[in-house]
């Protein structure tokens, strides 16, 4: 059996083997004997160490400080509004402006509405109310809205109409809104008066003429 075995291995198997023995030897050598901190950058090939394979320690090492904050983003859409509201059920109304109803709002920008019903306490009378919405009972410079009702006379019948108000204003500081009517002629009361302003987030084009 050896002498056949003899027969088949030339000096290629000879050569082979014993280059297979230097390796393993070299690689053993390698893995016991080398001197500490011996083997550095050249020794490494390119992509060999990982992140997986540093210590945490190095990892944390290997980061950078942090960058500087982005650029702000687009502002956002408005949120809510708020609604500052006051009103009265009924009342009868003199030669002079009564006040009907007062909010007093915190500054901003608002929209400012009111309404109530004029109504005629006289069958077959014919009067006129004035309305307003401004700063104080008696008007002055910060009037926002004004109008007039005329009530017409009516055969056997009471008569009434819609009083409704609108204005805008921007307001520095805390501002008293007064809703306010009177009688210009005949006889009036007023019904279901409501006043209010919405906190907006820009008002524009104010002041809001009238006549």
């Amino acid at each position: 059996m050896f002498s056949r075995l003899r027969h088949h291995i030339g000096s290629a198997h000879v050569i082979a083997l014993i280059a297979l023995f230097v390796a393993l030897g070299g690689s053993a050598y390698a893995a016991l004997n080398l001197p500490k901190n011996s083997v550095g950058a050249r020794q490494l090939k390119r992509g060999a160490v990982t992140p997986p394979k540093l210590a945490h320690s190095t990892v944390k090492k290997l980061r950078g400080a942090k960058g500087r904050p982005g650029a702000t983003g687009a502002t956002g859409p408005a949120g809510p509004s708020d609604i500052y509201a006051g009103g009265a059920a009924f009342g009868a109304l003199g030669a002079s402006y009564t006040e009907i109803a007062s909010i007093t709002v915190p500054p901003g920008e608002y929209l400012l509405e009111a309404k109530t019903t004029i109504l005629d306490p006289e069958k077959e009378e014919h009067a006129i109310a004035e309305c307003q919405i401004a700063a104080k009972v008696s008007g002055g410079p910060d009037i926002w809205d004004q109008t007039s009702v005329s009530l017409p006379k009516i055969a056997g019948e009471f008569s009434s109409e819609s009083a409704t108000l609108a204005g805008a204003a921007a307001f520095s500081a805390t501002q008293t809104i007064v809703f306010s009517c009177k009688s210009q002629f005949g006889t009036t009361d007023y019904d279901d008066a409501r006043l209010w302003a919405i906190k907006a987030g820009a008002v524009h084009g104010v002041p809001l003429p009238f006549d």
